[in-house]
C-alpha cells in the first residue's frame, strides 16, 4: 500500500473510530486469522502492520470488547501469549474500510 492510501485509511480511521490504526488492524487481523479460523496475537498484528505493540493492543482490546474478536485460553502459566480469534469476519472487513485490500478466504 502507498504512503497515500495508508495515510488516506488512517484519516478515515480516525474520523470514524477515533483511532488512526483501528482499519489497520482489522486489516492485519484478517490476513492473520485466515478468514476467522487462525489464532493470532498482539505482537503478530504489532509486527505485520509495523506498528507498536502499545498502539496495536488497544485497538485488539476494542475489539474483544465489541465481541468482533476473541480471547483464547492461555496454552500455558505466567507470561504464555494471549491468543485471539476473530469470530466476526463481516463486521472486521467493514471495519478495515477497504474491502479489496482483504483477502476473502
Amino acid at each position: 500500500m502507498t504512503d497515500k492510501r495508508l495515510e488516506a485509511r488512517r484519516q478515515r480511521s480516525a474520523a470514524l473510530f477515533n483511532n488512526r490504526y483501528f482499519a489497520e488492524c482489522a486489516v492485519h487481523v484478517l490476513s492473520l486469522s485466515g478468514g476467522g479460523q487462525d489464532m493470532f496475537t498482539v505482537r503478530q498484528v504489532a509486527s505485520a502492520s509495523g506498528l507498536a505493540d502499545s498502539l496495536v493492543r488497544p485497538v485488539l482490546l476494542r475489539f474483544c470488547d465489541a465481541h468482533v474478536v476473541e480471547k483464547l485460553p492461555r496454552l500455558g502459566a505466567g507470561r504464555s501469549p494471549q491468543y485471539l480469534r476473530a469470530v466476526d469476519v463481516d463486521l472486521l472487513r467493514w471495519v478495515a474500510l477497504d474491502g479489496d485490500l482483504v483477502s476473502r478466504k
